[in-house]
């Protein structure tokens, strides 16, 4: 949903930024209903105001690149989308959910000029991740390995943006195996997914400390923790709806 003055913020910020390429708005979290605000997420300190990303295509990927793939908070200069499809010979290597992520990539190295906006200009619905309908483990691999195609093919395997991009899909990675733990996911899952996530992560020391250790937890114990955090989530909720009124 488009949160409320969303629509004139955006214009506002277009009208005086008109050589940007693309804005990046950041979000608000909701429930599946909409009608409850979750507890908004820790920002990185790059990312607590507005801020005009200039200069270098890898410095703007590398804070914004997770999260251009949500789509819904994107504003782009449509001519230049045009164009950069227009060019590009073969897109359907990148045909894993996150095709517009290579493309405002390219975006961003043709001229980069980029805004984020701190101020939130939409909501985001949680609850409803329509790519689990093929399953727990493609939701994983849509993730880990469509990134990796995406942001080698923008920066090459060897490069800081990628290794940083990596790490934080590491990050979302951990979350969706947690979910699989706590929703009871079948032994082939972890078997799978210990598999995929080694194949890109041998190398990463933060992998086997913290995700691999993960796939091996008792899936009770996880619960219990998880449940102990809802509880907490739940008191930080009250609290918010109760600041807002």
């Amino acid at each position: 949903i488009l949160e409320p003055g969303a629509i004139s913020t955006v214009e506002g910020y277009i009208a005086g930024h008109p050589e940007i390429s693309g804005i990046y708005a950041d979000r608000n979290y909701y429930d599946v209903t909409m009608t409850h605000r979750l507890p908004q997420p820790t920002k990185v300190a790059a990312m607590q105001s507005d801020r005009k990303l200039v200069g270098r295509a890898e410095t703007i990927f590398e804070l914004l690149g997770e999260h251009v793939g949500y789509l819904s908070g994107n504003v782009i200069k449509r001519a230049l989308w045009d164009q950069i499809v227009a060019e590009e010979r073969d897109l359907s290597q990148f045909f894993n959910a996150w095709v517009h992520v290579y493309i405002m990539g390219r975006m961003m190295q043709r001229h980069p000029s980029w805004l984020y906006v701190a101020h939130p200009c939409v909501g985001w619905r949680s609850g409803n991740d329509s790519f689990l309908a093929e399953g727990m483990y493609k939701r994983l691999e849509i993730d880990v390995a469509g990134y990796d195609t995406i942001t080698a093919a923008l920066f090459g395997r060897s490069t800081a943006v990628y290794r940083h991009t990596m790490a934080r899909i590491l990050n979302h990675a951990r979350f969706r195996i947690a979910h699989a733990k706590v929703h009871g996911a079948p032994g082939t899952f972890f078997t799978k997914a210990r598999r995929l996530m080694t194949s890109y992560y041998r190398s990463n020391p933060s992998y086997w400390l913290t995700v691999y250790p993960l796939m091996l937890l008792p899936s009770a114990l996880l619960r219990t923790a998880r449940l102990a955090k809802s509880v907490k989530d739940k008191a930080a909720e009250r609290k918010c709806e109760g600041v807002t009124q």
